[in-house]
């Protein structure tokens, strides 16, 4: 088999392995998660929730290593660099385990000042504090061993990663059912979640391990020039990273936290759940895309970033787009349905912040690339003003509106960004609008209508007026899209490309 078929099927593969494990993750995310509010209350759920929009922050901490490990990995590969391979995983491998020590004592700290930062009564302090304090002592163990998933990536085997994501998941949805059977609060959870991952993080350290053994990539010491070749492309990352944190929920629970109180954080949970499963939707794709772009790009072959950069746009927005669209028409119905009554009233941050990515999905392959191609740098500009407005916005808006404020925000910083995306990617990614349109939005777009429809009359008939009708509903318009796609947008020898590729990727041994 010729290596462009064997790369294609490996990213299909990755792109499969890597979606059950998100599939499998969130289904067990949207099953807790109304048990867990009822059983904690929304008070206790919003400050454990809160705690864990902290934790996404100080995941920034990570400056961006993480994904240059994986880029840098893969083209040392690529390039036969055994050697720089080996130091630059040693060198990421010794910067984790300060970053654990470091991320340990902001939790400590913040656990210290809990009263005083966050919008929180007497009675809640105890609670966030603990909460905290276990954050903390996860961190010291956890950062060391989350290089092995990092490594993994590199080496794209990403149906390891997966295979560890889905048992981490299912061991956490196991354990919070008898968490919950038992009548323990979100302390005990805390604990099992810290757990899970330390666990999980272990498990593919080992697994990472052996894979280098297998790459002939050897053990050696870590180096002060790999760290600083390593943070050459991790700057603009972790820029990147800080605007993905801040233009979406994680800024935003940390705001109503700030202004409003842990109830109003419970509250937008639907929303940012919603938004959630749409990202790692997207992402799934795109995880596996960056380390193919990073060889491509290595190999100097232009013409396959091209066909890559429209070929996955079309097919991660025909994924996604649907989905997107049919949570904003049945928010809340799906929100009511789902949660209880009193999540109604996030109704319009989820409208707003399912819409945007409806037209976001289409230039996320193209950003992907960018970062791949190591032409970020030139965006950063841009993202930072972006963010910026973005906070202005958002503090600006949270007292008068509330979750509607923090999304609306959202909204219009993405919206004026969107214009400068394109553009960018026509100049330094060679996007070709007249082919984007023809490949990517033509197929894509138009379709959304009937999707659109179908919701809305299900609606208006009162199909939605169940979870069970809701979520039949949502299962059913997206199906139908999902069809109407095969059948009508791409062309007969595409659709027999495409099942020829998956199925070589899915035939064991086949995209190794």
């Amino acid at each position: 088999m010729s290596d462009r078929p064997r790369a294609s099927q490996r990213v299909v593969r990755n792109t499969t392995t890597t979606a059950f494990a998100q599939i499998v993750s969130m289904a067990a995310s949207f099953v807790l998660a109304p048990w867990l509010i009822r059983a904690f209350g929304p008070s206790a759920y919003g400050a454990f929730m809160l705690v864990a929009a902290v934790s996404a922050f100080t995941s920034l901490l990570d400056l961006g290593l993480g994904p240059a490990l994986e880029k840098l990995l893969a083209e040392d590969r690529a390039a036969r660099r055994p050697e720089e391979a080996g130091e630059l995983v040693a060198s990421v491998a010794r910067t984790y385990l300060g970053l654990g020590v470091g991320v340990a004592a902001i939790d400590g700290a913040l656990a210290w000042l809990a009263p005083h930062v966050f919008a929180i009564g007497a009675d809640e302090v105890p609670l966030v504090r603990a909460l905290l304090l276990v954050a903390a002592g996860g961190a010291l163990v956890w950062w060391p061993l989350s290089v092995g998933a990092r490594i993994l990536g590199g080496l794209q085997r990403h149906s390891r990663v997966a295979a560890g994501t889905a048992l981490m998941a299912l061991l956490q949805t196991a354990g919070t059912i008898v968490l919950l059977a038992l009548g323990r609060g979100p302390v005990a959870l805390a604990v099992l979640t810290q757990a899970v991952l330390i666990v999980g993080a272990a498990w593919l350290l080992v697994v990472a391990r052996f894979e280098l053994t297998d790459a002939g990539i050897p053990t050696r010491p870590a180096q002060v020039r790999a760290v600083r070749r390593a943070l050459a492309f991790s700057g603009p990352v972790f820029v990147l990273n800080l605007a993905a944190q801040v233009l979406y929920h994680h800024t935003d629970r940390l705001l109503l936290g700030m202004f409003v109180g842990s109830v109003a954080v419970a509250l937008y949970e639907g929303p940012a759940r919603f938004v959630a499963v749409l990202l790692q939707s997207i992402a799934f794709g795109n995880t596996a895309i960056l380390p193919r772009a990073s060889e491509l790009h290595a190999a100097g072959d232009t013409e396959g970033l091209q066909r890559l950069l429209l070929t996955a746009s079309r097919y991660v927005c025909a994924f996604a787009a649907p989905i997107a669209l049919t949570f904003a028409v049945l928010a809340r119905p799906l929100l009511v349905g789902w949660l209880g009554p009193a999540f109604a009233a996030a109704e319009a941050p989820a409208v707003l912040l399912c819409g945007l990515q409806v037209a976001l999905v289409a230039l996320t392959v193209g950003h992907t690339i960018v970062v791949a191609t190591g032409k970020l740098p030139g965006r950063l500009p841009v993202i930072l003003t972006i963010v910026s407005l973005n906070v202005v916005l958002s503090v600006a808006l949270v007292r008068p509106l509330g979750m509607t404020g923090v999304a609306l925000a959202t909204v219009v910083a993405a919206l004026v960004d969107l214009p400068l995306h394109v553009r960018y990617l026509v100049r330094h990614v060679g996007l070709d609008l007249g082919a984007f349109v023809r490949e990517v939005v033509r197929p894509v777009y138009p379709l959304l209508a009937l999707p659109a429809a179908l919701a809305v009359a299900a609606r208006a008939s009162g199909l939605t007026g169940t979870l069970v009708g809701a979520l039949a509903t949502s299962a059913g318009v997206v199906l139908v899209y999902w069809l109407a796609f095969l059948a009508f947008a791409i062309g007969r020898d595409e659709r027999a490309t495409l099942i020829a590729t998956v199925r070589g990727a899915l035939r064991p041994g086949g995209a190794r």
